[in-house]
C-alpha cells in the first residue's frame, strides 16, 4: 500500500503542474 500511495501522490502533483502550465 505504501508504494501505491506514493505513486498516487506524484500523479496528483503532476496533474496540478500540467494545469498550471496549460492555463
Amino acid at each position: 500500500t505504501e508504494k501505491k500511495a506514493r505513486l498516487r501522490l506524484p500523479r496528483r502533483a503532476s496533474k496540478q503542474e500540467c494545469n498550471e502550465q496549460g492555463s
